[in-house]
């Protein structure tokens, strides 16, 4: 087995793909809309909970729940998958 590019650290990264990592990982601060827009598009496919969201956009729970989801739902850009305050309570994008 020839293991000599194995590992290399001379490995030309000038023609990856960076557009794929997302701003979330370059910003500690983000704007709401910035926030928003890439909520709406991890929850445009299914419902997510507010977990899985927070650990996406790496965030807290309790900032997202308190600032950001109640701030889409009234904006009408995000759903909830109950009327009330359900523990299990999911939301997906408006479409």
């Amino acid at each position: 087995m020839d293991s000599s590019n194995v590992d290399s650290p001379n490995v030309d990264s000038s023609n990856v793909d960076s557009s794929s990592t997302s701003d979330l990982n370059t910003s500690k601060r983000m704007h709401y809309n910035q926030l928003a827009e890439e909520i709406i598009r991890f929850c445009s496919l299914e419902y997510k909970s507010s977990e899985q969201i927070a650990t996406h956009i790496k965030r807290s729970e309790k900032y997202l729940k308190n600032n950001i989801l109640t701030k889409m739902i009234r904006d009408g850009k995000l759903l909830k998958l109950y009327a009330d305050n359900h523990p299990n309570q999911k939301y997906t994008a408006k479409k």
